[in-house]
């Protein structure tokens, strides 16, 4: 306490200062509080220097009354990898008291962070994630990949903040491993200050090599939910199930847009040379083999690409496929196409049908076809283009080795038009694969949509492209289901149905004259409510289908042939076997499919089958007894 009596050691005024307990505080890297005694009869107040955000000083004034205060000074945890140092000072009036704080830094980690695991492990068909928890120790953790291949989430700005527990951080692939090699990325997880690494290995399987002939793509629309997420689709039949895929391939630098909300796998975004590629897998494929592929899609606006061209890789590079039977067309700017789409306001399915002899053999590799965008096209994200969903089947690729394949014996083109009677299973299709496997080759023009008549066929644009086209050796036209026996309760009043049915007929015969046109009288039904569409029983509805085709036939000079594929379903339903689908009782099953596909066979070539016939999907017995009921009813009459 100071004397207030002069002459008894007091000190001048201009010595006067404020005196502190402590002129030095040093705290640790923790930090921590420390209280000093602050001693002075004038008034003071705090400053700190370089002290802001880890210095706190309370009080920071002092009582008028008080000559002594107990001060304390409180410093926070230090989490860096440097000391650090402030003054705090008590300004009076007269001399300033000063005390000299430092703090020690964070020592370095033995380890920048702790792992719940350093590996992962993925399949060659899995894009899924998997979790790692990262505790870090003091100081941020930076979180990369030596791999394109791994998505990596959960780190922010590709870091961990210090001191967090059980931070989560997902990994996983972007896409399924479509190699034949297996990947391997390292994941490393680093110490911001210390430069300590921590290091996991993640790894997905090599893709699986097979024979992944036949793929078929028949979605549902529950099947192209992962689309988006997957950014290629997987074959979901036949041999090539889970290995065959398609994917989309901007060349432009664009990425693709995905959709899953039509119905089939939707890609937009596309411009000119951007494509969509087709994958098969095999072990071993021979020189000389003949593939074929079909596909069937539509355009969803008027921003979707319109003209596309078909190439497969042989030899080393893309190549076109030779412009024998009219497979390549050119467009009014010039641009080489194999076949185009638009949108209209009623859909129009764009039904495609391509095949090629491979030079090369293949081994341990993917046989590779892609449709690419031609022309100058802009790419819009809007601009989708979708895969049809089954029942009409998306995509089916197929192969034909020389050494196990008959050879071709004959070449012959067929036209076709028809609507849900020939699109379920895609009934051309199956005509196709049948021939082949008996040694003939169907060049294919198709054009399907649902509900159609011929009066309707006559002024669809997709329809004009096919009975436009020239070369036809042999034609097949269906009407609606009903046509035929409607025609048959009043002919007179009905006669425009005989009448489009000679136009129809006609449109083909003007280009191609010696083709031999093929009217299907189709098949009866029950439907669900057993109404049979109002005709009462099999019998009755079959027995007016026939005849009325028939009569039509008669009033059409330009149908050549009657198919009686009804005959043959009704032949069919006695042994018990199912030909409709169980959904509306009416549309073809699989196997109703089949034998219509068999009764045109037959009525194309006029001959039994002979060898192994192509299945198509159906079981080896039934397909056996299908066949001998279509040959039955054809070449027994």
């Amino acid at each position: 306490m100071f004397c207030s009596a002069e002459g008894q050691g007091v000190p001048a005024i201009e010595d006067r200062e404020v005196y502190l307990s402590k002129e030095e505080l040093e705290f640790t890297a923790e930090g921590g509080s420390v209280t000093i005694h602050v001693t002075s009869e004038f008034p003071w107040e705090v400053i700190v220097y370089d002290g802001e955000g880890w210095v706190d000083v309370s009080p920071v004034t002092s009582s008028d009354e008080s000559e002594t205060t107990d001060v304390a000074i409180k410093v926070s945890s230090n989490k860096g990898y440097e000391s650090r140092a402030a003054e705090v000072v008590f300004s009076s009036e007269y001399k300033d008291g000063v005390l000299a704080v430092t703090q020690s830094a964070l020592p370095l980690p033995d380890e920048c962070c702790q792992l719940s695991s350093t590996e992962a492990h993925f399949n060659a068909d899995r894009n899924d994630r998997y979790p790692f928890f990262v505790t870090t120790y003091n100081e941020d953790v930076l979180v990369s990949c030596d791999a394109d291949w791994l998505v990596i989430e959960g780190a922010e700005q590709g870091f961990i903040p210090a001191l967090t527990e059980n931070a989560r951080i997902v990994v996983g692939p972007k896409t399924p491993n479509t190699a034949f090699s297996k990947l391997e990325a390292n994941l490393s997880f680093r110490g911001k200050d210390s430069g300590k690494k921590v290091t996991a290995t993640v790894t997905q399987d090599a893709a699986r090599v097979c024979y992944g002939f036949p793929a078929r793509w028949e979605y549902l629309s529950s099947d192209t939910a992962e689309w988006p997420k997957l950014k290629l689709a997987y074959a979901n039949a036949g041999s090539g199930k889970g290995a065959a895929y398609f994917h989309v391939v901007n060349v432009g630098g664009s990425e693709p847009s995905y959709s899953s909300n039509f119905s089939g796998p939707a890609y937009g975004n596309m411009g000119k040379d951007d494509y969509v590629e087709y994958c098969v897998p095999v072990t071993s494929l021979e020189a000389g083999t003949r593939i074929d592929f079909y596909t069937s899609v539509e355009a969803t606006g008027d921003y979707s690409p319109k003209y596309w061209i078909f190439e497969y890789w042989d030899e080393g590079r893309w190549n076109k496929v030779p412009d024998q039977n009219g497979d390549l067309k050119t467009a009014d700017d010039g641009t080489v196409y194999s076949y185009y789409m638009k949108h209209f306001d009623s859909y129009q399915i764009r039904s495609f049908l391509q095949s090629f002899t491979l030079k090369d053999k293949v081994e341990n590799d993917y046989v590779r076809m892609r449709c690419r965008v031609a022309g100058n096209t802009k790419a819009y994200p809007s601009g989708y283009v979708f895969m049809r969903q089954m029942y009409l089947i998306g995509c089916v690729i197929e192969a034909h080795q020389p050494s196990s394949s008959p050879a071709v014996r004959d070449i012959s083109k067929l036209g076709v038009l028809g609507n849900s009677f020939t699109y379920c299973y895609s009934t051309f299709w199956m005509l196709k694969s049948i021939a082949r496997s008996q040694g003939h080759e169907l060049v294919v023009r198709a054009n399907i949509k649902g509900s159609q008549t011929f009066g309707n066929h006559l002024s669809l644009e997709y329809s004009r492209n096919v009975y436009e086209e020239d070369g036809y050796d042999y034609v097949l036209i269906q009407d609606q289901s009903t046509q035929a026996a409607v025609y048959m309760s009043d002919p007179s009043a009905h006669a425009d149905i005989a009448e489009n049915t000679q136009a129809l007929a006609s449109k083909f015969k003007e280009k191609s004259p010696d083709a031999k046109v093929i009217l299907e009288a189709t098949w009866s039904y029950p439907m669900t409510d057993n109404s049979f569409a109002g005709y009462n029983s099999y019998e009755e509805f079959d027995r007016l289908l026939q005849t009325g085709t028939d009569a039509i036939a008669a009033k059409s000079p330009a149908v050549d042939m009657v198919s009686p594929i009804g005959k043959a379903f009704a032949a069919a339903r006695e042994q018990g076997i199912n030909m409709y689908r169980t959904s509306d009782k009416k549309h073809q099953s699989r196997e109703g499919a089949y034998l219509k596909s068999c009764v045109n066979y037959l009525m194309i070539f006029g001959e039994p089958f002979s060898g192994e016939v192509e299945n198509c999907g159906v079981s080896d017995a039934v397909a056996a007894k299908l066949r001998a009921i279509a040959e039955a009813a054809v070449l027994s009459e």
